[in-house]
Formats: C-alpha cells, sequence, structure tokens
C-alpha cells in the first residue's frame, strides 16, 4: 500500500519525466537551425534547377495532401529566373516554427530592355513535423 508521502514522489517523478521528455524534443527542433538552413537552400536550389518535384518535397505532408505536384508547379510564372538563394536570418517563433529570410538574385525581362538583375528578401515559415523541417505554403 502506498503511503502518501510515497504517492507525492511518484508523482512528482511522473511529472519531471514528462517535462524532460518534452525539453527534449523541443530542443531537438531548435538545435537544428543548421539542418533547417540546408532544407531551405536545398529547396531554392531545386527551384533554380527549375526542378520543381523536388521542390515539392519540401512542403509540408499536409499541404502535400491538398495539392499535387502539378498544383504546386502551376502557382509559379516563367518570368523570373532565380540565380542564387542564400539564407541570411532565421527566427525562431516557437520552439517548432522558425521565419527564415533568404536573399535571392534574380533577372526578370524588361519590355525593350532585355534581362535585368537584382536582389531581393523572401520571407518564408518552416515548421518542425514527426522530427523534421517542412516549408509552410502561405
Amino acid at each position: 500500500m502506498l503511503s502518501n508521502s510515497n504517492f507525492f514522489w511518484r508523482g512528482v517523478g511522473a511529472l519531471l519525466g514528462i517535462l524532460a521528455l518534452a525539453a527534449v524534443m523541443t530542443v531537438g527542433a531548435t538545435e537544428d537551425l543548421e539542418g533547417l538552413r540546408a532544407r531551405a537552400e536545398g529547396r531554392w536550389a531545386a527551384l533554380i534547377a527549375g526542378d520543381f518535384d523536388k521542390a515539392y518535397e519540401f512542403e509540408t505532408p499536409a499541404y502535400r495532401e491538398l495539392y499535387n505536384a502539378r498544383q504546386y508547379r502551376a502557382k509559379y510564372g516563367a518570368g523570373l529566373r532565380w540565380q542564387q538563394a542564400k539564407v541570411v536570418g532565421m527566427e525562431p517563433k516557437s520552439p517548432e516554427v522558425v521565419t527564415v529570410t533568404l536573399e535571392i538574385d534574380y533577372s526578370f525581362h524588361v519590355s525593350g530592355q532585355g534581362m535585368m538583375d537584382n536582389k531581393g528578401l523572401v520571407t518564408e515559415t518552416w515548421l518542425w513535423v514527426d522530427g523534421q523541417w517542412w516549408r509552410q505554403s502561405q
């Protein structure tokens, strides 16, 4: 039979175990920011190469349940030519949500002037789901 004291300490032990597990799961996401950087730049490398099927694979599982790769590809026009992408900032909003800012070098056609080069910033939201970073489409 458990005394009130034993019951209390077992409850405290169980609570501490749950908190420790939650801390390990949470820290895992925020400690993998270099993995996130690699995934964000990998997605853009696929876009730059015109490999939309590969870029589609970086979208969240929930997004991919709703939209197929053909629908994903249709979101992108042909007016821009991306040349380079580099992560310039990562801002954790929570342990499982990070805003990633990328600097994108691109060119576009201007009627009568040809191709023009430019740079711009793109902000993306990435989610930690099932042990992996996924881009959340807007």
